[in-house]
């Protein structure tokens, strides 16, 4: 997927100094892993930071009600080298840092429809580079690591999924993905 988390606020008319305060507080990774990891829902998130800062209140509210729009779509050619690996049987497994907000976006964006099955961490209550949260995709799709290859854009995450015996590919773009995905396939 990918995020724009910062085009959408300049529409919104924030003063410097209401931006700041906001992209520190929403924006921060405190923030994010609190979510992502259940600790709290999406929306008792916004309440309390509505009232922690409430000279941007409004600004948190117009967050959650336009959440969409900060998700910008798949990773260009992404889907079709997906399409590829799963004509040539392989199969495909979601392992994910994302809050609840997640089912909005499930029935978007094809990428999705393709997993064979997905863990999402605030379901789990357990995040990336968390090692159980490896073991949980593991356990629950029956998978041995050795036969698994990892991908993400997070190199921390990538040296975790590289510790369970999986191999791993630190993501960047597509095109990068797709050449490094070479020796690990065998597709034409």
């Amino acid at each position: 997927m990918t995020y724009d988390f910062y085009t959408p606020l300049n529409s919104w008319g924030m003063t410097s100094e209401e931006r700041k305060d906001f992209e520190d507080s929403i924006l921060s990774m405190e923030w994010t892993l609190k979510i992502d990891k259940g600790e709290k829902g999406f929306l008792e998130y916004i309440e309390e930071l509505k009232g922690l800062y409430p000279h941007i209140a409004k600004y948190f509210q117009k967050f959650h009600d336009d959440y969409a729009s900060f998700i910008t779509g798949e990773m260009p050619g992404m889907y079709d080298l997906l399409v590829h690996l799963k004509a040539n049987g392989y199969k495909l497994y979601g392992l994910t840092n994302w809050s609840e907000t997640i089912y909005q976006f499930l029935d978007k964006f094809q990428i999705f429809k393709m997993l064979d099955g997905m863990v999402i961490s605030s379901e789990e209550k357990m995040i990336k580079p968390d090692l159980d949260i490896y073991c949980r995709i593991c356990d629950k799709f029956g998978l041995n690591p050795e036969e698994c290859l990892f991908t993400d854009d997070k190199p921390v995450n990538v040296e975790v999924a590289k510790l369970m015996g999986m191999q791993g590919i630190v993501f960047r773009d597509t095109k990068q993905f797709e050449k490094e995905l070479i020796p690990f396939c065998c597709f034409t």
